[in-house]
């Protein structure tokens, strides 16, 4: 009986370093820190999917993640939007969104606003070698197997 105990806790570490990671994003810009708010313009300006070191700490910071457990600067990630989370974006219209929230005075989104799904090495080989998605904007909140079915299509057009 104990060997089956402590065989399933063994599983059981083994099986959640391969887990995927999601985080709920909810976007209060002064949770952001001003130095990084301030180069928003910066942000978004090309069409690569691989984020820029400041991108990096913009998503680090929105998702309360910490650069030392996983640093989304120079990660490749996909974007998806639309109501169910299956529309192809991109960061630079992302961005363009980001920028022009900041224009609204008072704005804030205090609410859910998206998802971050880190992926674990096989779903990274599955999906066409990104290590993550956004997904924002999106009333439905998806499986991670959903998101890397749909990043896998999107990637392949």
């Amino acid at each position: 009986m104990k060997k089956n105990i402590l065989f399933f806790f063994f599983l059981l570490i083994v099986s959640t370093k391969m887990l995927a990671q999601m985080y709920h994003l909810i976007n209060k810009f002064e949770n952001i820190p001003k130095n990084i708010l301030t180069d928003i313009d910066k942000m978004g300006m090309d069409e690569s999917w691989v984020l820029t070191e400041l991108e990096g700490k913009y998503f680090n910071a929105l998702s309360k993640i910490d650069k030392t457990e996983f640093n989304m600067s120079g990660k490749k990630v996909f974007f998806f939007t639309g109501n169910v989370g299956s529309l192809k974006s991109t960061k630079k219209e992302y961005f363009t969104g980001e920028r022009e929230g900041l224009q609204v005075e008072h704005y804030s989104r205090s609410h859910y606003f998206g998802t971050l799904y880190i992926f674990n090495a096989v779903q990274k080989e599955e999906n066409g070698g990104y290590d993550a998605a956004i997904v924002y904007g999106s009333k439905k909140l998806n499986s991670i197997k959903e998101v890397v079915k749909r990043l896998k299509e999107n990637a392949e057009m």
